[in-house]
């Protein structure tokens, strides 16, 4: 399942942490669409365990996007939350 975020990024200027952790996360994703079509030929356990590595690498990454975004906006002396 592909979580759709509003694009809060859009608002910031070009970063490369952040465009590389974007970059990242929209590979874990294309992996992850990857693996769900593989499924019906995958063993449930080796499946099982493929989703679960990308799932929380997915989470990561995702975090680390967040606080990046929240460090710019504080880093600027705007609301860090008005965008989350």
């Amino acid at each position: 399942m592909t979580y759709l975020e509003p694009d809060r990024a859009a608002a910031l200027p070009a970063d490369t942490a952040l465009g590389a952790l974007q970059k990242r996360l929209a590979e874990l994703q294309a992996a992850l669409d990857d693996l769900k079509a593989k499924k019906p030929a995958m063993p449930p356990e080796q499946y099982d365990a493929e989703f679960e590595k990308l799932a929380v690498e997915i989470a990561r990454v995702s975090a680390q996007i967040r606080s990046e975004i929240l460090r710019f906006r504080s880093s600027r002396g705007l609301d860090p939350r008005s965008l989350l």
